[in-house]
């Protein structure tokens, strides 16, 4: 088997010296997105980063780095089988699925996995919302701002976790908790080691109250990968405005990045009309791999 490492803020070095290479990179090969969320390891083998999420069914990233892919490919078929798994390789790019069918061709099926497309915008885009495509989000941000004058604008900082959480407990409490766990304790990771993992964002209060929050970090060279945000369900303006206060942060901020990645829809319909509404620059397009045989066929 693979001698996989769980994947820590210690790594951080090690491993962006591979994912920083990776263009498009997409939100699952985010160095904060995988510590933050936890159940990752890595391994390199044949000048190659091998990742591979523990959770649900188990699965492994495309190799990334300057090495053999075949081997890498190889190894990676094997760990499944000495596990007595069925080897399934996801966040492929189109020339990645490509590579693996010609590589693999008889021994994996490939498919387009739309529902783990990334959005991606242009942060000057969200940042003035100018034109007729946004024409609607003009007019929900400047209610926002009409209903909540007093409202302000912030920088996350230690002094903003308490009102987050407080705020979480009561979004959480309006929906089905336990299928929010793991997010949660993503977020609550990523907020108690934002410096470590580079992370940055904006909350809006009303008061001392917080009603909604951003938080990304910058994923290569010229992207902000936005990795959470919430809203009090109490203020439906709300999300277009930590959106927008979002975007015009990382101007200001974050310079080189051109774009913002707000992530995947995770084929949810409503989360997947809510991002359209934005109107992507483009999307980050993502494959499977899935092996035709398991190790207990």
């Amino acid at each position: 088997m693979i001698d996989f490492k769980e994947v820590t803020a210690k790594e951080r070095d090690i491993l962006e010296s591979y994912l920083s290479g990776r263009a498009p990179r997409g939100c699952d090969y985010s160095f904060t997105n995988l510590v933050s969320w936890g159940h990752h390891e890595y391994a390199l083998i044949h000048g190659m980063l091998i990742l591979r999420y523990l959770g649900g069914e188990g699965c492994y990233l495309f190799p990334v780095g300057d090495g053999d892919a075949a081997c890498a490919l190889s190894e990676i078929l094997k760990d499944a089988g000495e596990r007595g798994r069925k080897c399934i390789i996801k966040s492929m790019t189109a020339e990645e699925a490509k590579l693996t069918e010609k590589l693999f061709g008889t021994v994996f099926t490939v498919k387009a996995d739309r529902d783990s497309f990334d959005y991606v915008y242009l942060t000057e885009a969200l940042s003035e919302l100018k034109g007729k495509h946004y024409h609607g989000k003009r007019g929900h941000y400047a209610k926002f701002f009409s209903e909540y004058p007093s409202c302000s604008v912030s920088r996350i900082s230690k002094h903003s976790v308490k009102g987050i959480g407080e705020m979480l407990d009561i979004w959480y409490a309006e929906r089905d908790r336990d299928s929010f766990t793991l997010e949660r304790e993503a977020i609550a990771r990523l907020l108690d080691n934002m410096d470590s993992l580079g992370a940055d964002g904006v909350c809006i209060k009303n008061g001392e109250e917080v009603i909604a929050f951003s938080l990304g970090s910058m994923s290569g060279a010229d992207t902000f990968d936005v990795h959470f945000e919430k809203a009090s369900s109490s203020v439906p303006t709300a999300y277009t405005a930590i959106a927008v206060e979002l975007a015009k942060y990382v101007r200001a901020n974050h310079p080189e990045a051109v774009y913002l990645n707000r992530e995947d829809d995770m084929g949810i319909e409503g989360l997947r009309r809510a991002k359209e509404s934005w109107y992507p620059h483009h999307m980050i397009e993502k494959y499977t791999a899935e092996a035709v045989f398991s190790a207990i066929d």
